[in-house]
């Protein structure tokens, strides 16, 4: 873990996007990415623990692989001899499990998966030097918006030790439904479905105070557009875990911040910021 003092780390989720458009530098949100990254390098972390929608257990798993093995669960084939190889803690991994037992969450220790694409893709762009520690944290398969919550609230104390914690998903994740309604000429932006969703989502982390916005985003299914945007759950659960994070602090005013926006193949790129 890296020296000196830290302040509390951030809460951040990210639509991570496709791999074939993240990883080209010339993409909007690997441009962002890699603006972004210095100042979360700032505020002197020392681990991230990473929620990636490509990672989803029976039993909530957490990753103590050192280094971290590079997985490729794609089917980009120009990035199949791309490597990560950050760091892990075994010591931190082991805080994950004390944190979320605490909490009544049954969780276990995984020596061997690594990080798969959802985390590499932003972390290698945000952190390109590979010398923070990684600690990856799966999704419940059981796939539970509170449960999700429960986990975010369960490993916020951790945000005042050092770790920054990053949700990677999609807000929106509509691939199919993309293939065919999005001209191949207009990628960047958002089919209407998913400009109103992604709207909703957007006024709620923005707009709303921490228990409202928990309450509304575990909701999401209410919402007459997200079976349409999200035909499953496990791109938006992320963005559940860290608002659980970002929802002990009561202060009305504990607002997310939107960070980053746009469309990458007509999928939303939207990112929100908590630093309360």
């Amino acid at each position: 873990m890296s020296p000196g003092p830290t302040a509390k780390q951030p809460a951040l989720f990210i639509s991570h996007g496709e791999p074939a458009f993240t990883m080209d530098a010339e993409d909007a949100t690997n441009r962002w990415l890699r603006r972004f990254g210095p100042s979360l390098r700032a505020t002197n972390p020392r681990a991230v623990l990473c929620i990636s929608a490509h990672h989803v257990a029976s039993r909530l798993c957490v990753g103590a692989a050192d280094p971290q093995p590079t997985l490729h669960d794609h089917a980009s084939t120009s990035l199949s001899s791309f490597t990560y190889p950050a760091p892990g803690s075994r010591t931190m991994a082991r805080r994950v499990i004390e944190q979320l037992l605490r909490a009544g969450l049954d969780a276990t220790l995984d020596d061997k998966r690594g990080l798969d694409h959802g985390a590499w893709m932003p972390l290698s762009i945000m952190f390109p030097e590979h010398d923070l520690p990684v600690v990856p944290l799966s999704l419940h398969a059981a796939g539970d918006p509170e449960l999700h919550l429960a986990i975010g609230r369960a490993i916020a104390p951790l945000r005042d030790d050092g770790v920054l914690i990053v949700g990677s998903g999609g807000v929106t994740h509509h691939l199919a439904a993309t293939e065919k309604a999005v001209p191949a000429f207009d990628r960047q932006a958002l089919p209407e479905p998913a400009r109103r969703f992604d709207a909703w989502v957007t006024e709620l982390v923005t707009r709303a105070a921490p228990y409202a916005r928990s309450r509304g985003l575990a909701q999401f299914r209410r919402h007459e557009l997200s079976r349409i945007v999200l035909p499953s759950d496990e791109h938006f659960l992320p963005l559940l875990v860290v608002a659980g994070a970002a929802s002990v602090a009561k202060n009305p005013d504990n607002l997310g911040e939107l960070v980053h926006t746009g469309a990458q193949n007509g999928l939303s790129m939207s990112a929100y910021l908590f630093t309360r």
